[in-house]
């Protein structure tokens, strides 16, 4: 390979690059917000509390007990290495363990999210 040729894929793979490390600045940089609310009524008087876990693959936030209108937020930057974060969120009052998909990022796009639990 001759010495023009090399400089020539070194200045594309460069270019390349910056444009990589440009792009995770600007999505690295957007925080996404994920709301959750206890509005579970009271039953017969009684406070019914939440409790919510939830988790990513890499990152796990621990077990949260909510009582009657409390918010729990949490905020994370979606990753861009690999392509898609999800954040799932088991929750259980009452009986069975119940879960949903709290956050889920693949387009580049990010969303704030806001749940509310309640009879």
């Amino acid at each position: 390979m001759s010495t023009f040729t090399r400089n020539v894929l070194m200045s594309i793979l460069l270019a390349m690059l910056l444009a990589i490390c440009d792009g995770h600045d600007a999505i690295a940089d957007h925080q996404v917000h994920v709301h959750i609310t206890n509005d579970l009524s009271p039953e017969g008087g009684v406070n019914t509390s939440l409790s919510v876990h939830c988790k990513t693959q890499k990152k796990d936030l621990g077990g949260q007990e909510m009582a009657y209108r409390s918010h729990f937020e949490f905020v994370f930057s979606p990753s861009i290495i690999r392509g898609e974060t999800r954040m799932d969120c088991d929750v259980e009052w009452d009986g069975p363990v119940r879960s949903f998909v709290a956050y889920l990022h693949r387009t580049g796009r990010t969303v704030d999210q806001e749940f509310v639990f309640g009879r």
